[in-house]
């Protein structure tokens, strides 16, 4: 018998037989963890499909697209099923990020989070004339001094330009104040700023972190259907969160 990860890949190639249809339709009708699996699968397929036919941003393919230089993309291990490899045959990266399950969603957040970076002021050292605290936010902001960075971002007007909020936001995660970070990216997310799809992202990671796996979930849906930023990563975690052991 035909074990039921290749039966769900066959189903998605259009490579069953007519047997093999009857085996996935009595499945689907008695077997209520395989029918969530394949449920699932359908779901995540079509965002993916939605999601290619957004255009990448520019920023996407200056930071993520060239790559970050000497760093080589971390790979893991998934423990069940084949949702990985037709994720993967779909999107075409050749390279899907898959982690290991941690069990928890702090140990899921601190896996997958990592601060934006700074791409708004380029800090020259030694650069003694410039007082601003735009600076100020922004080198606070790189040496991980959170409190001091969301003391300098609150300084500034937080409606005269988009990164404002953004950046401030990434210092209340630094801060650990999900309640203040949630507050700042779910309007961005929202909107029709240059950062909404990367608010989409952290947003989905503030969520995790609030132990909001539902909310984070649907968030990672959006982001997947935009396809623009994070896309491998959201596809990712969004298997994790379904396969995520229930307390």
């Amino acid at each position: 018998m035909m074990d039921k990860e290749t039966l769900i890949q066959r189903y998605f190639e259009g490579s069953l037989s007519e047997e093999e249809k009857l085996m996935l339709s009595d499945l689907l009708e008695t077997d209520r963890e395989f029918k969530e699996q394949f449920e699932f699968e359908k779901d995540l397929r079509a965002a993916i499909t939605d999601g290619e036919r957004a255009s990448n941003k520019e920023k996407l393919r200056q930071f993520e697209g060239a790559g970050q230089p000497g760093k080589e993309p971390r790979i893991y291990w998934k423990r069940t099923w084949a949702l990985a490899a037709s994720v993967a045959l779909l999107i075409g990266a050749g390279w899907l990020i898959l982690l290991n399950r941690t069990g928890t969603t702090d140990q899921l957040y601190a896996t997958y989070f990592e601060k934006y970076p700074n791409t708004e002021y380029s800090i020259t050292r030694g650069d003694s004339e410039d007082t601003s605290i735009k600076r100020k936010a922004f080198e606070a902001y790189e040496a991980e001094d959170f409190d001091n960075a969301i003391q300098f971002f609150r300084q500034m007007d937080i409606t005269a330009e988009a990164y404002i909020p953004f950046y401030l936001a990434q210092a209340y995660m630094g801060a650990e104040d999900w309640e203040e970070a949630e507050d700042l990216l779910r309007p961005i997310s929202d909107g029709n700023s240059e950062y909404a799809s990367e608010a989409l992202w952290y947003l989905a990671l503030v969520e995790l972190r609030q132990d909001e796996e539902s909310l984070a979930g649907k968030t990672l849906k959006q982001l997947i259907a935009r396809g623009d930023y994070k896309k491998n990563e959201a596809v990712d975690l969004l298997e994790q969160l379904a396969h995520s052991p229930e307390e």
